[in-house]
């Protein structure tokens, strides 16, 4: 009985050792990190194949469910977008495309960015430049899953990169796996 209670004494010390890693995601990250050379495989400003506007498949060939939850699980947030806004931008010779998307209900994981629309930057190595700069018009009022986060640029502005995924609910699973995760274990 009185090693019962002794344990039983002891678990809300372990629990406030535990601190608030298991309380809940963290607030986004306020861009202090560089975009590195590790994020640029999650956060790549790019679009999955099966997220480029076509006739949505009954199921995903090129879902990685593991790759979808390792960005999830190291995003700032994940939530479903729409696009609103496409344009093409020249800057120096350089050109790229600006593609304004806007919030569709709460974030999956995470918390939404301040912005709303919130505006992707793609350039021409980007996997999306092609399909964004030879029919703009298909993305226009097409959902995806965005997988963001927000890094220090340059010059100390901030920069949000990104991912699009399919709005699909195999996405959906990966992502509400890799929330359970972070819940766990903290991010």
């Amino acid at each position: 009985m009185i090693r019962r209670i002794a344990i039983l004494a002891a678990f809300p010390v372990f629990l406030l050792a535990c601190g608030d890693s298991a309380v809940g995601p963290k607030t986004p990250a306020t861009a202090e990190s560089k975009w590195a050379e590790k994020d640029k495989e999650l956060f790549d400003d790019g679009i999955d194949f099966s997220a480029v506007p076509m006739e949505p498949p009954a199921e995903l060939p090129d879902l990685n469910e593991m790759t979808v939850g390792r960005r999830a699980f190291a995003s700032d947030g994940v939530m479903v977008v729409k696009c609103t806004s496409v344009t093409e931008e020249s800057n120096g010779g350089a050109s790229r495309i600006r593609i304004e998307v806007t919030k569709e209900g709460e974030p999956l994981l995470g918390k939404a960015p301040p912005e709303n629309p919130l505006v992707l930057k793609i350039d021409a190595r980007s996997d999306l430049y092609g399909t964004a700069h030879a029919e703009p018009g298909k993305l226009m009022g097409h959902k995806w899953v965005i997988s963001f986060k927000r890094y220090a640029g340059e010059d100390g502005e901030v920069v949000v990169h990104f991912h699009l995924s399919a709005n699909h609910a195999a996405v959906k699973k990966a992502i509400s796996d890799a929330a359970l995760k972070r819940e766990f274990y903290g991010h």
